[in-house]
């Protein structure tokens, strides 16, 4: 397990800036968690800037600020004159804290955080980004009377952030991606040509929190259960979920996990389609690891960050996963290259019929959960991302003091 030391003597001491909205359970906010936990296991000073809300980080053994700003970190959220003042208001609180501070490497996965922490001070920045503007920008808004307003409002948050998000590709020291694709997306949407600041480190989840499942065979009944976590909004894909799930078999239901500003009208959907038997609507859950150990199968549909952070949860828990083909051109823009265990893996089209088809494949197909979910967290070890993160920060201190 490597360890890091600054340059200037004693523990490395390193501030992970985190830029989400941190009342939002979701992916972002679990690779904050796990980072945090295992950095603050290694011999770094750690401190980390979040939103407030994040309740979630308790027991991480490290200090913690909190900022009552969380709506200037959305990437797509509206550039107004209230946002420009919120960001202010950030920089203003920021500053003061990180010049105490003194941190000898910032790291975070936005890009405001990185403008913010280069108005601020001097300190290496690593730039982690969890997802881009110019992915959105391919986005379909979705049918809406207010169809072409929202269009045209997408694209112009989306312009505006292509233009903040280049800004701070050029004031990161270096940046972290988790496949080529990303590297190919900032080199050609963004036209950056550091190619040597760009680094390769897969993401992956603190493996510790999930088990492998088995189901209670004698409960009178049982229904198998197809699970789906994601935000409740267009862009991932819920429609497909409750247009496939009527073809799936009766004893067959489909768990929806997840919050989001499309809740009600999934819910409202839901009813009105008949579907209470057949799709039940967790909304926000803390117990993910439960939900894997309960389900048969996980699927994700987004057409946004396909394979995604909870993606990974499924198959360390030893779930076979159900995907969208790489090959369709909305899903196309999240996907990078993908190291994925086989069997247990399955690409579909983006129709109703064909989620069924390779719904019913996985559930047919005998799979030795132990051995699947051991070979997937080979892969998805959080452990190893940290460690390659370190590995990192010493290259590149080490590099700089030369």
């Amino acid at each position: 397990m490597p360890n890091t030391h600054s340059p200037s003597g004693g523990k490395l001491r390193i501030v992970l800036f985190y830029g989400c909205n941190a009342n939002v359970i979701g992916g972002n906010t679990s690779y904050l968690i796990d980072t945090a936990r295992l950095l603050s296991r290694r011999n770094v000073e750690l401190h980390v800037l979040v939103p407030d809300g994040t309740s979630t980080l308790d027991g991480i053994d490290c200090v913690i600020h909190k900022y009552r700003i969380p709506e200037v970190w959305l990437p797509r959220g509206c550039w107004s004159l209230y946002s420009i003042f919120l960001l202010i208001q950030l920089y203003r609180s920021t500053r003061k804290r990180l010049n105490l501070l003194m941190p000898d490497v910032i790291i975070s996965n936005h890009f405001m955080a990185i403008l913010v922490a280069a108005a601020t001070c001097k300190s290496p920045r690593f730039f982690l980004p969890g997802s881009l503007a110019a992915m959105d920008i391919k986005m379909d808004p979705g049918p809406s009377v207010s169809g072409l307003f929202r269009r045209w409002s997408r694209q112009f948050n989306c312009w505006m952030s292509l233009k903040f998000e280049k800004w701070a590709l050029n004031l990161s020291r270096k940046i972290i991606v988790s496949s080529n694709f990303f590297s190919n997306l900032i080199c050609e949407t963004y036209g950056y040509h550091h190619r040597k600041h760009l680094e390769i480190i897969p993401n992956g989840v603190d493996v510790s929190h999930y088990g492998v499942g088995t189901r209670n065979q004698s409960i009178q009944n049982p229904r198998r259960v197809v699970l789906s976590a994601i935000r409740i909004v267009g862009s991932k894909n819920w429609r497909l979920i409750l247009e496939a799930a009527p073809l799936l078999e009766p004893n067959v239901e489909w768990w929806i996990a997840g919050d989001g500003a499309e809740l009600a009208l999934l819910k409202t959907e839901v009813a009105n389609r008949g579907l209470k038997e057949k799709v039940r609507v967790l909304e926000r859950r803390k117990d993910m690891p439960d939900l894997y150990a309960q389900a048969d199968v996980f699927v994700h549909l987004s057409y946004y960050d396909c394979y995604s952070m909870v993606v990974m949860e499924a198959l360390v828990s030893g779930l076979p996963v159900v995907l969208l083909d790489p090959g369709t051109q909305k899903a196309r823009i999240g996907y990078g290259e993908i190291a994925r265990p086989e069997p247990g893996f399955t690409f579909v089209q983006d129709t109703a019929s064909e989620v069924a088809k390779g719904i019913k494949a996985m559930l047919s197909e005998p799979l030795n959960k132990v051995a699947f979910a051991e070979k997937a967290r080979a892969i998805h070890s959080h452990e190893r991302h940290v460690d390659s993160l370190i590995k990192s920060i010493n290259a590149e201190l080490k590099n700089g003091a030369t």
